[in-house]
């Protein structure tokens, strides 16, 4: 089989009807829905290639480890946006769902992964396929996400509480973006006022 032939067989197999695609997409819920579960699968790679650096660094460069808390505040960022979008009004309290998964050995950045893997999962079924996907079955996975980036400044000492990274998130996003979301912001950045604005914080 050579590469053409494979890419007719696979395009036989995608689903076509982009129309009904379309409509499922466009909703408000839909789009903020889809945005998050992008944002938070990519930012979570990005976040373990941050930690990869910064742990494999012999000088444990502060600049390595300033973009690490960048990249945990991005996947808060968009885990945020998910909970919201699915009609929750904030974070869940971290206190509780430590108490909810006190006998979990399911932490660090594998068992992370497996839980972006399966919210993903659901928001693609529930846009492409058509499956229902209730909102509690993906705030079950929302919440297990949320449990393992707290976990993970436990995991790692050199890593501030999930309160300083809130706060020094929101700082970097005042930084490129002001009070109000602009795409020029989003498009053209500067890495080392952001980085400033996150070590104000902690």
């Amino acid at each position: 089989m050579d590469e053409y032939k494979y890419m007719r067989g696979l395009l036989r197999t995608e689903n076509h009807d982009f129309k009904s695609i379309a409509k499922r997409f466009f909703s408000e819920k839909m789009i903020r829905l889809n945005h998050a579960a992008l944002g938070i699968a990519s930012e979570t790679m990005e976040l373990l290639e941050a930690v990869e650096k910064f742990e494999g660094s012999r000088s444990k460069d502060l600049t390595l480890r300033d973009k690490v808390i960048g990249e945990m505040g991005d996947v808060w960022w968009f885990t945020g946006l998910a909970f919201h979008s699915v009609g929750v009004a904030g974070i869940p309290n971290l206190g509780r769902l430590r108490e909810s998964y006190i006998h979990s050995t399911h932490t660090g950045l594998v068992p992370l992964f497996s839980f972006v893997e399966e919210f993903v999962t659901k928001v693609k079924a529930q846009l492409y396929y058509d499956r229902d996907i209730r909102d509690p079955h993906l705030l079950a996975d929302l919440r297990r996400i949320a449990f393992s980036l707290d976990m993970l400044t436990e995991l790692y000492s050199w890593m501030p509480s999930t309160f300083d990274i809130w706060e020094a998130n929101l700082a970097k996003l005042s930084s490129r973006h002001g009070d109000k979301f602009s795409d020029t912001g989003a498009n053209i950045r500067n890495e080392s006022v952001e980085l400033d604005a996150i070590r104000v914080k902690i």
